[in-house]
């Protein structure tokens, strides 16, 4: 065989072997992006937003206990203030659900929150009525109970992301060492089929 035909031939083999080593740096790497927008996309709003639901659930049944101690205008506007925003937390929530696990936790959410809301109502009428027996009742036992548990199920769906954040952290970080572990690879292959192609056309 001539030295020209050796060196064509030892040309697409190193053509083959760097389009095969970018195909594979291009495939893990897409993989890569992959997780990480997951982790910083979906899960992460996910969190940001449970969090925001914590803080508003803690700070509606704060005010609700205000109200019924001292019926003031401004523990009033608090009240519902905070309420409304937990209503737009769960129902931008909805729109980010993206498996079973969370969306029964979310129907169970929006439950509780259904009943916090009506027991509101009651309160307030209560409080219009001066009734402050029955005030005191549903704050302390209906309205609270339903506080606790939106509050427990935020928690477990915010328990739950962060384990789903965890998982992904670990897959990025799997996907990143086989990225390294594949380049390592082709270039030891491509550095052996070199000297075995020098070898060859030397011949």
């Amino acid at each position: 065989m001539s030295v020209g035909r050796k060196l064509n031939m030892a040309f697409y083999a190193v053509i083959a072997l760097l389009c095969i080593s970018v195909a594979i740096s291009f495939y893990n790497l897409d993989r890569i992006k992959e997780k990480t927008e997951e982790a910083f996309g979906s899960v992460m709003e996910q969190i940001n937003t449970i969090d925001e639901m914590l803080i508003n659930t803690a700070l509606q049944g704060l005010y609700a206990r205000a109200l019924v101690i001292e019926n003031t205008d401004e523990n009033h506007d608090y009240l519902l203030s905070y309420a409304a925003e937990l209503d737009t937390n769960i129902l931008n929530l909805k729109d980010m659900v993206n498996n079973d696990i969370m969306d029964g936790y979310w129907t169970e959410l929006n439950d509780y929150n259904n009943e916090f809301n009506e027991i509101v109502e009651q309160l307030l009428s209560a409080i219009d009525k001066k009734d402050d027996a029955l005030a005191q009742k549903l704050a302390k036992t209906d309205l609270q109970d339903s506080n606790n548990e939106i509050f427990k199920t935020a928690t477990k769906m915010r328990d739950y992301q962060n384990e789903q954040l965890t998982i992904i952290e670990k897959e990025t970080g799997n996907a990143i060492t086989n990225s390294l572990v594949s380049s390592f690879i082709v270039l030891v292959i491509s550095i052996i089929f070199s000297v075995i192609l020098i070898i060859y056309i030397r011949k």
